[in-house]
């Protein structure tokens, strides 16, 4: 009797973690399913279950489109009152949603409106009732009432990420930072043939540089705006190893420190920022008679002061131009760090399919399969004599 009561128990069980594995959605799913489930019960729309949809979304990045087909979850409901269907709109921009307008279809009788909030989208078709065909007639207009679809599914990448995709990178081995710049840009300082000319008669490659020569910043200089109409703009990472007030005892506090090292700046009180996920501080300059806007962004990395400068802030070509590098800014993870403060160089190799990046280089075996056998990953290149341990780059045993 107990043997077959233990057998009913784990029949029973495994039949409940089934169901559950098979019928329950994903984490991806389950959040647009709770946005269209809050959507019905907030609205008292009468709308149909839910169901897998597929829906085109159209992402604008100057100077090109992109269309995704987006994979998700939706409804529909008909006869749709009008002061419900208005509903819908401050529903979503209440969920933070806000209207795309590369997704909008405007008609007579019927039209589209898109939503957006980070990958999230949706649309919303709506229609006077009797907008659609049935068996070829066009069924008379109802002017009071609406038939509606809604789809809301995630797109890959967002815009921000579509219009950085084609940049180039740039990595800091020294200070552990990368960014992404726009191309083509020349690399090193501008050259003095580009200097010859105002910046509207320049060919393409002389306005813009990114300098990473210089020991003691990284900085980009170019214009924004048509070519009728340049705005020179400027972004700057500086990280003096010769000016004190940029090496911080180990355990300062940011603010205080950049308080009472840059006194002229209107600091504020706390940290109001971040930066590749670390707390920062932004310092904003108002423009004068004397100078562009400025703004400052300080963080402080292995007990190293970093300032990013950007000038002529409110112009709007700048802004977004500087958004798009921040919105890159990152830094490398620990063991990166590692290799490179031991003097190794992060560069990839071809090793065992079993072995994962940043392997152990002191042992024999890792990176030494047939190239049928092997991909491509990430390793610290040690200078001579030494190899990475895993941790760090140490000295080869003659063992």
């Amino acid at each position: 009797m107990l043997k077959n009561f233990i057998i009913l128990i784990i029949v029973i069980g495994l039949g409940y973690f089934g169901y559950q594995y098979f019928t329950q959605p994903t984490e991806t799913e389950d959040e647009i399913i709770l946005l269209l489930k809050n959507l019905k019960q907030e609205t008292g729309i009468d709308f149909s279950e839910i169901e897998d949809v597929e829906f085109k979304w159209i992402v604008k990045v100057d100077p090109k489109i992109a269309e995704e087909t987006v994979a998700g979850k939706g409804f529909e409901a008909n006869i749709v009152s009008s002061e419900q269907f208005d509903t819908i709109h401050p529903f979503l921009i209440s969920k933070g949603f806000e209207t795309d307008v590369y997704n909008l279809a405007a008609g007579t009788i019927s039209g589209l409106t898109g939503y957006l909030k980070d990958k999230t989208v949706c649309t919303v078709a709506g229609g006077l009732t009797g907008y659609k065909e049935a068996d070829g007639q066009w069924i008379p207009l109802d002017t009071d009432h609406w038939d509606i679809t809604v789809k809301c599914g995630h797109v890959e990448k967002t815009k921000m990420e579509y219009a950085v995709e084609d940049w180039q990178s740039y990595t800091s081995e020294k200070y552990g930072y990368s960014l992404k710049y726009p191309q083509p840009c020349l690399f090193g300082p501008l050259p003095g043939y580009c200097k010859q000319s105002p910046p509207e008669q320049r060919p393409q490659e002389c306005r813009c540089y990114f300098n990473a020569e210089d020991p003691n910043s990284v900085s980009l200089g170019t214009f924004t705006g048509t070519k009728s109409d340049l705005t020179g703009a400027f972004f700057d990472v500086f990280h003096s190893v010769y000016v004190d007030s940029y090496s911080p005892p180990p355990g300062t506090d940011l603010v205080s420190w950049v308080k009472e090292n840059f006194p002229y700046q209107d600091v504020p009180d706390e940290i109001n920022a971040e930066i590749g996920s670390m707390p920062a501080l932004k310092v904003y300059t108002p423009f004068s008679g004397m100078a562009w806007s400025q703004e400052d962004i300080y963080f402080i990395k292995n007990d190293k002061l970093l300032k990013i400068s950007m000038l002529n802030v409110d112009n709007e070509g700048n802004r977004q131009l500087y958004d798009k590098i921040l919105f890159t800014f990152g830094f490398q993870d620990k063991i990166e760090e590692a290799c490179v403060s031991s003097g190794g160089q992060i560069t990839t190799s071809l090793c065992c399919k079993s072995t994962a990046d940043y392997p152990n280089l002191c042992l024999v075996g890792p990176c030494g399969c047939s190239l049928e056998n092997s991909h491509e990953v990430k390793i610290c290149d040690c200078e001579e004599d030494k190899c990475f341990d895993g941790n760090s780059c140490i000295e080869l045993s003659l063992e």
